[in-house]
């Protein structure tokens, strides 16, 4: 399994919080052959490795199976890190982030330095990922803002039409394009 995603596997980012405070991962793999998805996933899942379903890859020329919850993302990781060769200081930096080791900026340069080096495909991201927690306090960081919006949903509706448009303002500031 190593030795195929090394090949035909990427580790993807998100921000799925909406804003800065960590970074989602997930384990993808693709094949044109569908039944090659189909054996990849069958044998994830027999090891305890919760998967998506199959899907079609966007230009519906290949096909992928994902790995994205967090536990799932983390042994898959493990089980393979001893027998990556191109993808290994990418799965490091990735355990290291979800083990709390890293910030997210930390995790995202070896990203970076693994693209320059060749190893590693470049995604143009439309919006800059600045990630400067580790996942533990990106999570604490992410409660505190959900339940300071869930406070502002107690007053009045003028104070929190001021406050929406304030976030609004804010957030377009937040968003920066890659040059």
């Amino acid at each position: 399994m190593a030795g195929y995603f090394d090949g035909d596997g990427n580790i993807a980012t998100s921000d799925i919080s909406n804003r800065p405070f960590k970074v989602s991962l997930s384990l993808i793999f693709t094949n044109q052959s569908i039944e090659q998805i189909a054996n990849i996933r069958d044998f994830l899942l027999r090891r305890g490795i919760k998967t998506s379903n199959m899907m079609k890859a966007s230009k519906g020329t290949a096909n992928t199976v994902a790995v994205s919850r967090f536990e799932s993302v983390k042994k898959a990781l493990r089980c393979m890190l001893p027998f990556l060769y191109k993808k290994t200081n990418e799965a490091r930096a990735a355990i290291d982030y979800y083990e709390g080791k890293t910030t997210g900026n930390d995790m995202l340069a070896v990203f970076r330095k693994e693209v320059e080096a060749g190893r590693r495909e470049r995604h143009d991201r439309k919006i800059i990922l600045d990630i400067p927690y580790t996942i533990i306090e990106g999570n604490e960081v992410m409660k505190k803002h959900r339940s300071d919006d869930l406070g502002m949903f107690s007053e009045d509706s003028g104070a929190r039409s001021l406050r929406k448009t304030s976030r609004a303002s804010a957030k377009s500031t937040t968003n920066r394009v890659d040059s």
